[in-house]
This record gives C-alpha cells, structure tokens and sequence, in this order.
C-alpha cells in the first residue's frame, strides 16, 4: 500500500542553500509535511487482498525494497518468489526464485524469501529464510549463489536458523543479516564463509545485552550502528557496531507489548528519513508509527484503525515499510 505524504509546496522544513564561487542563495524545498493521507493505494497486488500465484497477485509478501526509478522489489514468500514491479504497473515479473512459485533448494530456487536488497548494480540479495541462507542473484541472472549461511542449519557462524532480514553497507559490500531463531545479528563481508556477530547471540532475553526473535534491521552508516526490530521483545533498538549492548529507540525497555503511543506489538520493520524520524511497522497492531528523531512517543500515520482488512484506510499484518523521495 502506498500513503500519499501531504506536500507542503513553499512551506518546507528545511532551506537548500546553493553555493557559487560568489554567491550563496536559500531557497525553499517543496518536502512532506510529515503528515499523510490515511487513505492509502494499492501499488501491487490485488486491492481486494486476494492471494495468487499470476503475474498481477501476490501471496504474504513479507520485505520491500524501492530503487531510485520507484521501481518495487518484493519478497514474494508464499509464493516463494521475487517480483519486480514497476512504477504504475498491473503486473510483476519473476527476478528470483520460480514464476509458478514451486519452493526448493536449488540455485534457481527460493523458500519463504523474507527480505532483500538490491545494490547499485541491480544485483538482488535474497534471504533465503526457510533454506537457512542468503542468496545473490546477478542482475538477469536464472539462478542465485550462496553467499552467506553455507553451513545450512545451526548456530556455528556459517549458519543460521530462519533468518528474516538484510541490510547493505553499499560502500564497503558488507551485509547485515538477522539470524532470528538464533536471536542475532550477523555481519558478512563480502566473500567471508562466516559471518560475526555484531549484536545479540546471547539466546533470547530482554537484557540490553540479548535479542529475541530479531526481525527488520537498517544500518545507520553516520553512528555505524544497526537498528533492529526486536520482535520478540516489542521494542526497536540501537546496537552500534563493536559495542555489547543496545539503547531503546521505541517500545517498552523490558519487552511488555501494547497499542498505546509509546508501545508496540512484535514490530517487523523500520526505516528512517534524511531528518532523522523513524518509521516503524508495527505488525500485531496493523499499523505503521511515526517518531520523531530522538522521540519515543510514536503517532499513527497508517492504518491502525482497529480492522484488519484490505480496506484501503486499513492494513493487515504489515511487515516492512519504506519511502519513496517525496515521503510517501
């Protein structure tokens, strides 16, 4: 779904000063508001919420990723597959894993794809959830090659247990994977066989040293640091790289879950704009949050509204979230 962010013609939030060899010249930015229409349009997929396997539907997508042509790439999971859909499109086309959705383990083929990346290249990263492994396919490419969790199944550091989540430091290559039965956060470089691990592994708790059930992650190349949805512990947490523990961005510190302003339900996704506010998608309460930079009290800026439902004010379960360059 997408939610139209209310344009603010002159009355932007921030001045561009542009810089001549003599001159410098202030002018206004037409930027969201950060205010959004709570009626929000389906982009792909059917309106209606029907689930299929065609070309024009889709089957519990769990991940988003936008390039900078707003074309969508989407983690497809029922039907074990990616799909690349176009910018007012009806249609999607298969770029990873089988078009008639048939899971396996083969290079050509996905299981329950729960998140992925796309670099500048078009090449796509594919969490390969339910084969335990993260899969990279080449731009055009017919099938994927393992490029982390080699080791299938385990705790070692080759392997993981259904991981959920990817993010991509596109200077250096490295990739930020949530390992999410082993409740950890693991870094690959590019090439490595196994993975280190950067936050959590600790077995699943709500100390500040441990995560639980580790969903949707944003790496935050200005502090170097990881943002995780700490799903299981309701919360969104902060763990800078080297450190041993995290500080609470949103939620409750000790892991309690509700539907007020300051808590959230098993969140599985965040994101956050050039100013800092961050964006959360707040599954069990079928409702995408707002909060300021530096804030912990969260405002309702999508669904929300008690029904969970493919009515287009509403949403169902949402699992990522993301922005388009005009806030939408």
């Amino acid at each position: 779904m997408l939610f139209p962010c209310i344009n603010t013609g002159d009355l932007s939030l921030f001045d561009i000063t542009s810089i001549t060899t003599t001159t410098a010249t202030t002018m206004k930015a037409p930027v969201c508001s950060l205010q959004w229409d709570s009626i929000g349009t389906t982009v792909a997929g059917d309106a209606r919420g029907v689930a299929g396997i065609t070309s024009n539907r889709l089957n519990a997508p769990r991940d988003i990723f936008l390039d900078s042509s707003n074309t969508l790439f989407i983690a497809d999971y029922g039907n074990n597959r990616v799909q690349k859909w176009l910018l007012g499109a009806a249609t999607g086309t298969t770029v990873a894993g089988k078009k008639n959705g048939v899971a396996g383990r083969n290079s050509d083929q996905l299981s329950g794809p729960t998140g992925i990346v796309v670099d500048p290249s078009s090449n796509i990263d594919v969490v390969d959830s339910r084969n335990h492994r993260v899969q990279s396919w080449l731009s055009g490419a017919a099938a994927g090659t393992t490029i982390a969790g080699k080791g299938g199944s385990g705790r070692r550091l080759d392997q993981f247990v259904f991981p959920s989540s990817i993010a991509l430091d596109d200077k250096s290559g490295t990739i930020y994977i949530s390992d999410s039965f082993n409740h950890r956060v693991m870094k690959y470089t590019p090439g490595a066989i196994n993975g280190v691990v950067v936050a959590g592994g600790k077995r699943a708790g709500t100390a500040t040293n441990q995560l639980w059930l580790p969903s949707g992650i944003y790496y935050d190349s200005t502090s170097n640091s990881v943002v995780i949805a700490n799903t299981g512990a309701n919360n969104i947490v902060r763990w800078p790289i080297g450190a041993n523990a995290w500080t609470l961005l949103a939620g409750d510190k000790n892991g309690k879950a509700g539907s007020s302003s300051t808590l959230l339900r098993n969140p599985l996704d965040i994101t956050f704009d050039n100013m800092g506010n961050m964006y959360v998608a707040d599954r069990n309460n079928n409702r995408i949050q707002f909060f300021n930079a530096g804030g912990t009290i969260g405002r309702t800026i999508a669904g929300g509204n008690n029904r969970a439902n493919a009515a287009p004010s509403s949403l169902n379960l949402p699992s990522a979230v993301i922005l388009d360059d005009q806030g939408h």
